[in-house]
């Protein structure tokens, strides 16, 4: 695909290669909006299931956006043991290098590691684009059978779908809502 620069014409693929090597995710995500194309995210709700070994299948929209960017590899933990989250390693390991700059008695770090290592575990994408999410989290977070996974912009969250949609009419969104995010230019 090849994407109009405001210059020249480029290929998408070859400047989001060049502008990654050279620059932190903040400074791509200002770069590329200079240059006018998007920075690659995960976005929408894509219900599956997790079958009966504990295997999630990735939706096909992110899977193609996990190997076209990423690879086979991920992290895979919970910050609330509500919902669980998928990062691809490259993503996980932005956020490590964050924590590595926090002093280590710095107690909301230490309880991050603590949560994050409870529910966390290293996991590969099979042949068929399943992740096996830890038995721990499955658990807790109820997601087994019909869930849904929703992209977060550079990582994946999947929630058991019905709490969800419990959850989400016990506290919907509200004007007050829509007006904090107004602040931010949404």
């Amino acid at each position: 695909m090849v994407e109009r620069s405001g210059r020249k014409w480029i290929k998408r693929e070859e400047l989001k290669h060049d502008l990654r090597e050279f620059y932190s995710a903040a400074l791509l995500r200002e770069e590329i909006y200079l240059v006018g194309i998007e920075v690659d995210m995960f976005r929408g709700n894509h219900p599956t299931r997790v079958d009966e070994k504990g295997r999630l299948k990735l939706p096909a929209e992110f899977k193609r956006r996990v190997d076209e960017l990423y690879g086979p590899q991920f992290y895979i933990t919970s910050k609330d043991g509500k919902r669980a989250e998928i990062y691809p390693l490259k993503e996980w390991e932005k956020i490590e290098e964050k924590l590595a700059a926090i002093p280590s008695m710095n107690p909301a770090k230490k309880k991050f590691l603590d949560v994050t290592n409870y529910y966390g575990q290293m996991a590969e994408m099979d042949a068929q684009g399943r992740l096996l999410v830890p038995q721990l989290l499955r658990e807790t977070a109820k997601v087994t059978g019909e869930v849904v996974v929703f992209g977060v912009q550079t990582f994946l969250e999947v929630v058991n779908h019905d709490s969800f949609k419990a959850e989400m009419d016990a506290a919907p969104m509200t004007e007050a809502d829509q007006m904090a995010l107004s602040e931010f230019g949404l």
